[in-house]
């Protein structure tokens, strides 16, 4: 499938979604070239990109905050130990289309159920539908482009779910990882 962003432009788009904007965690506020993973990383502690294909060596486990380009003075928290290293996960391929973003907060989180047929179906799930996890909507959003995209399911309700950004044939190379919701 052709698709209608560049790699670039959803790598981007993943990785600003993933900045935090919470002022009481300000070493999540930026990104840093993750010297463990050789990887471009951001995480707001729901959902994180990893990007091994931006990692630029010379600016190795320095914090940057985006909006001023300044070095944020924290340690980056331990990414590495909330991806997966199981080798115990489904890979599955499901197309994100635009109305599967919706935006919702507090009790008014919109689901995003991912059946194991495929289909991504938002708010209620029709009786015979086996549901494997389900997502934050809004978190979809970087991804809502009409796109096939390989996913690791783990098998595990409190494992993250990792997109591959870069298609259905890019090797996880650059990831979004995101945490489910509860079902």
């Amino acid at each position: 499938m052709k698709r209608k962003n560049s790699l670039h432009d959803r790598l981007h788009a993943c990785l600003a979604h993933s900045v935090s904007k919470d002022q009481t965690r300000p070493y999540l506020m930026g990104y840093i070239h993750y010297e463990r993973l050789n990887a471009l990383i951001t995480c707001d502690g729901h959902k994180a990109t990893i990007s091994r294909s931006f990692y630029c060596d010379n600016l190795k486990n320095v914090i940057i905050d985006p909006n001023t380009m300044q070095a944020i003075d924290r340690e980056y928290p331990r990414i590495e130990s909330v991806i997966p290293s199981s080798k115990d996960f489904q890979l599955l391929t499901y197309k994100i289309e635009a109305h599967h973003y919706q935006k919702g907060k507090g009790k008014d989180v919109k689901k995003a159920y991912f059946c194991d047929n495929g289909e991504v179906i938002l708010f209620e799930v029709p009786a015979g539908k086996k549901v494997l996890f389900a997502l934050n909507a809004e978190f979809l959003k970087p991804l809502a482009d009409g796109s096939e995209y390989n996913v690791k399911y783990f098998n595990d309700p409190l494992k993250p779910v990792l997109f591959d950004i870069g298609g259905t044939d890019a090797g996880f190379i650059n990831t979004y990882l995101v945490m489910p919701i509860k079902l």
